[in-house]
């Protein structure tokens, strides 16, 4: 079993998975809190919380390897953006596409910012630009699905 960790706020969450993900949160004490959802790729049959930031609009990114894709959860657990390539349909060596990402990042420099890095070792920043519909389209050219290349 892997996991990932995140502190933001006083809060921690921990990230774990078998076959499914889950996340959980809890005072820097160790109190339970009640954050606590689960998902599991529709497609795939599996995920991952390979790695997990918070950002400054309290979304949880969550790196979901086996997917491969990034994740973004309310602190209900809905989820309401992805980055990556889920169809696999791109070379993984093309600009702006994620191979199996190990790792998420929130940056401080404006909203929906994201460092992102994969098992290729490879990292990538995105800004993520429309949260209301919860699908995306990035520029053709750029092969993702959620925002752009920064």
């Amino acid at each position: 079993m892997y996991g990932s960790l995140t502190v933001h706020e006083g809060v921690l969450y921990v990230g774990r998975q078998a076959k499914t993900a889950w996340v959980y949160s809890y005072d820097l004490d160790g109190r339970p809190l009640q954050t606590c959802f689960s998902f599991c790729d529709e497609e795939g049959g599996m995920s991952s919380a390979s790695g997990m930031s918070m950002d400054d609009d309290h979304r949880l990114w969550v790196a979901d390897q086996p997917a491969g894709l990034v994740r973004a959860f309310t602190l209900f657990g809905i989820q309401v953006a992805c980055v990556g390539d889920p169809d696999g349909a791109r070379a993984l060596d093309a600009r702006g596409v994620l191979g199996a990402p190990a790792d998420v990042v929130a940056l401080a420099r404006g909203v929906g910012s994201l460092a992102i890095s994969d098992q290729a070792d490879r990292i990538a920043c995105f800004e993520v630009h429309d949260l209301v519909t919860g699908s995306f389209t990035g520029a053709e050219d750029e092969h993702i699905l959620a925002g752009a290349p920064i």
